[in-house]
C-alpha cells in the first residue's frame, strides 16, 4: 500500500544521525572509571510539546483521500471551491451557499456532499489506524530494539564487573603474599647474614687463640 510506505518514510532517520560505530572504527573509546556505577539506568524522560499541524501530514493524508476520491463532484471538488472562494470577501455562509451553486449545477445536493465527506472521514480513519500500525513498528525498531541492546549492554557491563571485583580480590590476594614472601625473604637473609657472620667472628677467635698458643709454646717450650 503506497499511502502506508509514505507513512513509514516519516519516520526513517537520516544515514548519520545516529550511526552506530562499526568494526574496525577509529573512534577513540570513552574513558571508563574504575569507580563507575553500572547498575541498570532508567530510561531518558522524554519531553514532548503538544502536536501541531504538519504540512507533510496533511499531504499525506489529502493524497489518501484523494487516491479513494469518487467520480462525478463530489465534497473534494466542493472543498475545492470553498478555498477558491476563501481570496474573496465575504461571510462564511455566503461562500459556503456559492460553493453550494456550483455544486448543484453539477448535480450535488447537501446529503450528496455531506455523504461524501463522512466517506472521505472514512478514509482518514483507515489512514490513522494504517498510521498506528507503523508507529507501533517503529516503535519497536528505534525504541524497543535499543532497550534490549542497552539491557543486553548492561547484563554484559554487571558481568564483567564482577569479574573485575573477582581479579582485584585475587591481585590483592597476590599482592599479600608477595608481601609476606618479601618479609621471609629480608628475615631469612638477615638470618643467613647474622650466621654468617658468628661463624666467621668465631672462627677468627678460634684461629686466634691457637696462633697465640702456637707463638707462646715456641717462646716458652724449650
Amino acid at each position: 500500500m503506497e499511502i502506508f510506505k509514505n507513512l513509514k518514510s516519516i519516520f526513517i532517520v537520516e544515514a548519520g544521525a545516529d550511526k552506530a560505530t562499526e568494526p574496525g572504527s577509529t573512534e577513540t573509546p570513552a574513558t571508563t572509571n574504575e569507580n563507575t556505577n553500572n547498575s541498570p539506568t532508567a530510561p531518558p524522560t522524554v519531553s514532548v510539546s503538544e502536536g501541531k499541524p504538519e504540512d507533510r501530514f496533511i499531504k499525506v493524508l489529502y493524497e489518501a483521500i484523494k487516491k479513494q476520491g469518487k467520480d462525478g463532484f463530489d465534497y473534494l471538488e466542493f472543498q475545492e471551491s470553498l478555498e477558491s472562494l476563501e481570496k474573496l470577501s465575504m461571510d462564511e455562509q455566503t461562500r459556503y451557499q456559492s460553493a453550494f451553486a456550483v455544486a448543484k449545477t453539477m448535480g450535488a445536493t447537501p446529503a450528496s456532499l455531506i455523504e461524501a465527506a463522512n466517506y472521505y472521514m472514512s478514509v482518514l480513519h483507515n489512514e490513522e489506524k494504517a498510521f498506528e500500525e507503523t508507529l507501533k513498528s517503529q516503535m519497536q525498531l528505534q525504541v524497543g530494539d535499543k532497550q534490549s541492546e542497552k539491557q543486553k549492554l548492561q547484563e554484559k557491563m554487571v558481568a564483567q564487573n564482577a569479574q573485575i571485583a573477582a581479579l582485584q580480590k585475587e591481585i590483592s590476594q597476590h599482592q599479600s603474599q608477595l608481601d609476606n614472601i618479601d618479609k621471609q625473604i629480608s628475615d631469612a637473609s638477615t638470618k643467613i647474614e647474622t650466621t654468617k657472620n658468628n661463624f666467621i667472628a668465631s672462627y677468627n677467635q678460634l684461629v686466634d687463640k691457637i696462633t697465640q698458643d702456637i707463638e707462646k709454646m715456641k717462646q716458652y717450650l724449650k
